[in-house]
């Protein structure tokens, strides 16, 4: 009985592992995981030391965006690859607001 429901949680966590890699594997899921990299401040310093709640909660967003990262096995070189576009976007954003003015 015991091995029965290891094996079926085993079953479950595969499945649930394959669908997180064949979402984000698709071109949507592609464009999903970059804002969600984003959003999640991934890339960003969780630590403000005056700022506890502020501190938590981003630790808590980037847990949640490490553990989709490891569900869907994503490469660092594409982890990389998103962080450049996302810096280029931000310059390019950056760019365009100076000029307009």
């Amino acid at each position: 009985e015991r091995g029965k429901i290891m094996l079926d949680r085993l079953k479950k966590e595969y499945r649930l592992i394959k669908a997180y890699k064949s979402l984000f594997n698709s071109e949507d899921g592609s464009l999903v995981l970059k804002n969600l990299l984003q959003i999640s401040g991934y890339f960003c310093p969780v630590s403000k030391p005056s700022d506890v709640v502020s501190t938590a909660f981003a630790d808590g967003k980037r847990a949640m965006m490490t553990e989709i990262l490891r569900r869907t096995n994503v490469s660092q070189e594409r982890i990389v690859r998103v962080f450049k576009e996302l810096n280029e976007e931000a310059e390019n954003k950056e760019y365009d607001e100076r000029n307009d003015k």
